[in-house]
């Protein structure tokens, strides 16, 4: 049995479906309601990861467990102060866990991190074994819980942490929304800076097999998860107009005077972005995926236009009337 939190997220219901399809039972946890129960060979539970007892109740009977399970910027209920406090369920969350599974003398541990734990400082590709300095609460409660996954390898065998870079697909929208209302409608598409600069991204699907292969791996590690070759965000925002037909043109903002406004807007609770994403925006965000393909096997199957396009192609197909 194989325990997925999150499991009513873009990433817990692929899994759950990639996982049953392959035959593997399967226990998802969600605090809303989970997956389809029908699929062959699944369980769904609804809990909270920051009750102890919950945590206890959902490792029972389970061989490996999938950490997937978190909040983030567009969790309802986010507010815009107290940001640390928020974001400190995840650090809770994944204790609590790490303590049943440990008690419960679980050895299979994947824990979904995130690659906002190199914050805005990083230079060149970014790699596992360098500087991680996380630029707002959620990269630094992800932080803290890999650090809470490594103090458990003394105990656990098989702990893999997974740093995915932003994770597209049918399903996700959040600040994507807002870029696909201005492709949709022709409006022009402001970028900070010249747009030359690239950012990894990560087919939901893709990530969904590196989950498996993780669980399938053994020993500990950490290991950076995006697309194989990362579009310039130019080339990219142009190719998904071409695609949609849009007659959006692109517009390049002055990155130091854009971040000036955009900190003023946040500040003033007015801004569609977070510090996380826009102190980023302008700069080269490139992982280093090499780990992943030496030891685990992975391999992205999707380019991230390819990826980028298909979540298009859903937002269309679910507008509202």
């Amino acid at each position: 049995m194989i325990l997925v939190t999150g499991a009513a997220g873009l990433l817990g219901r692929e899994l759950v479906r990639e996982l049953c399809a392959d035959g593997a039972p399967v226990r998802g946890l969600d605090v809303v309601a989970a997956p389809d129960p029908r699929l062959p060979g699944y369980q769904a539970h609804t809990g909270d990861l920051l009750d102890p007892a919950v945590c206890r109740a959902a490792v029972e009977g389970v061989s490996a467990v999938v950490h997937a399970a978190a909040v983030q910027f567009h969790t309802p209920g986010c507010p815009r102060v107290g940001l640390e406090r928020f974001f400190g369920r995840n650090i809770a969350m994944t204790g609590h866990l790490l303590e049943a599974c440990q008690a419960a003398g679980i050895e299979r541990f994947v824990f979904v991190s995130s690659d906002m734990v190199y914050g805005a400082h990083g230079t060149g590709p970014l790699r596992e074994d360098g500087p991680t300095r996380p630029s707002g609460p959620y990269g630094r409660s992800k932080l803290a819980g890999e650090e809470q996954c490594r103090r458990a390898w003394e105990r656990m065998t098989h702990v893999a942490i997974l740093r995915p870079s932003m994770t597209i697909g049918p399903g996700r929208l959040g600040l994507l929304k807002r870029l696909f209302d201005r492709v949709r409608t022709d409006r022009p598409i402001p970028m900070l800076g010249h747009g030359a600069n690239r950012h990894h991204m990560i087919a939901v699907d893709d990530l969904a097999v590196a989950c498996r292969l993780a669980l399938a791996h053994s020993g500990h590690g950490t290991y950076n998860i995006g697309a194989s070759e990362p579009t310039p965000v130019r080339d990219l925002l142009a190719e998904l107009c071409r695609r949609a037909g849009s007659r959006s043109r692109l517009v390049a903002l002055p990155a130091s005077a854009a971040l000036i406004a955009l900190d003023l807007l946040w500040r003033l609770r007015l801004s569609v972005m977070n510090p996380e994403q826009y102190l980023i925006a302008p700069r080269e965000y490139v992982l280093d995926t090499s780990a992943a393909r030496a030891k685990l096997g992975f391999e992205a199957r999707h380019r991230d236009v390819d990826a980028l396009f298909a979540t298009y192609r859903w937002y269309l197909d679910h507008l509202s009337p």
